[in-house]
């Protein structure tokens, strides 16, 4: 970032932040320079959204210091118990450049981009596999209509064929489907209706030519298999 002063900082003062943003961005869509080397559209795509988001960031924290910043060029610094937002956004903005031009060049992000550990997330969020199957079977359950008669002759005979794999019964998927959707906990009812949400809106999208319970059956069954 690039320290401004006199005249030029006044008229800077003037320009919205939201300007600001809107000005860096352009400049990273007008310019190719970045991804000339490289070949796969989908490495470029990633890369010039990187950047947009850096040029984002860059610009919030610039106008922030052109905020604190007085026209001799000295800067005030306000003293608080709190931890400053801005300090620690530019922190986080130093290390997001690091992973960015590391991601560029093909090697794993070391930093904020850096995945976390599995075995370090800890609470209920967690879903063990054999309860995110149940769910995804009360899903199918619950996306089962008329026009998927070619598949279960019903939906009691698509609970049975789930129970069979699941060793349970039919009357006991539908009660602890009903269970889920009134009083589940949280994580789970968040899987239900994304994946209920999800299947029906790629239908929608395909006209409805493809029924939602088809568009999840095969991804269930394989996992079934497993």
């Amino acid at each position: 970032m690039k320290d401004k002063k006199g005249i030029l900082a006044a008229l800077d003062a003037e320009i919205s932040l939201e300007d600001k943003i809107a000005f860096e961005l352009h400049k990273v869509l007008s310019d190719d320079s970045s991804t000339e080397k490289y070949s796969d559209r989908r490495d470029i795509q990633n890369i010039r959204r990187r950047e947009l988001i850096v040029a984002a960031v860059s610009a919030i924290l610039q106008h922030q210091s052109d905020k604190l910043t007085d026209d001799d060029g000295s800067v005030n610094i306000e003293l608080a118990d709190d931890t400053n937002p801005f300090s620690e956004l530019s922190a986080a903005f130093r290390d997001l450049q690091h992973d960015v031009q590391r991601l560029n060049e093909g090697m794993e992000a070391e930093r904020v981009a850096r995945p976390v550990i599995h075995e370090s997330i800890t609470g209920d969020e967690i879903i063990p596999i054999d309860r995110k199957l149940r769910i995804l079977w009360y899903v199918a359950s619950e996306l089962y209509s008329k026009s998927d008669k070619v598949l279960y002759r019903t939906q009691k005979a698509l609970e049975e064929h789930a129970a069979t794999i699941l060793g349970s019964t039919q009357k006991s998927l539908k009660s602890q489907r009903s269970q889920l959707k009134s009083k589940g906990k949280a994580s789970e009812q968040n899987l239900f209706y994304t994946t209920l949400n999800d299947c029906r809106q790629l239908s929608k999208e395909n006209d409805g030519q493809i029924s939602p319970l088809k568009l999840l059956l095969p991804a269930l069954q394989a996992l079934s298999r497993d």
